[in-house]
């Protein structure tokens, strides 16, 4: 029985606490909670890294998991890592999960996914920039048939919705610019 309760910071009260039940529940909480968590650690297994993971430099790794990528993206219906294929290409390599790898394993992958997502990223910016006039024009005309004289980041959130477009942040904010720079010339006219 404790003799010190933390919650009212005096002396225990036993049967007069409402958390009194054949004796101290906020103890035996704890109790429960510190135990669970010991076990916790006991059962972490690290990962087994197959050497030749270990033995790859990063821009070799990095290659191999973009053209993982570009192949399950093929059909142009997920982007990037949308559905795990960053983890699902570590588990093709033997890595069951990377949360339990060996630190300096977990640390390459870690770096492998981000060179990865740069290219990726790049890649993506460059294929948006080249439709970047079709859909400020579009977003232009969509305004002007809704009745608005500005766009707003709200309106181009609804724009978006409606014709099902997706782009990265940057190729957004140029649409934003552009489209009511040609809102503003449209309504000139």
């Amino acid at each position: 029985m404790p003799k010190y309760c933390p919650l009212i910071k005096e002396k225990c009260k036993e049967g007069d606490c409402a958390f009194w039940e054949e004796s101290c529940q906020v103890f035996s909480f704890m109790q429960a909670i510190e135990s669970k968590f010991a076990n916790e650690d006991e059962d972490l297994e690290e990962a087994v890294i197959p050497e030749e993971i270990m033995k790859a430099s990063e821009d070799k790794l990095a290659e191999e998991l973009y053209l993982y990528v570009k192949k399950a993206n093929a059909s142009g219906k997920c982007r990037d890592d949308e559905y795990g294929l960053f983890d699902k290409f570590w588990q093709s390599k033997g890595i069951d999960t990377a949360l339990d790898a060996p630190d300096d394993a977990h640390f390459k992958m870690e770096s492998v996914g981000e060179i990865v997502s740069a290219r990726l990223e790049k890649e993506r910016f460059k294929e948006e920039k080249a439709k970047l006039p079709q859909l400020a024009e579009a977003c232009a005309k969509w305004a002007k048939e809704n009745g608005l004289k500005r766009i707003t980041k709200s309106d181009l959130n609804a724009f978006e919705i409606e014709n099902s477009v997706n782009v990265v942040q940057d190729i957004r904010t140029l649409i934003y610019s552009k489209a009511n720079a040609l809102l503003k010339d449209m309504q000139a006219k």
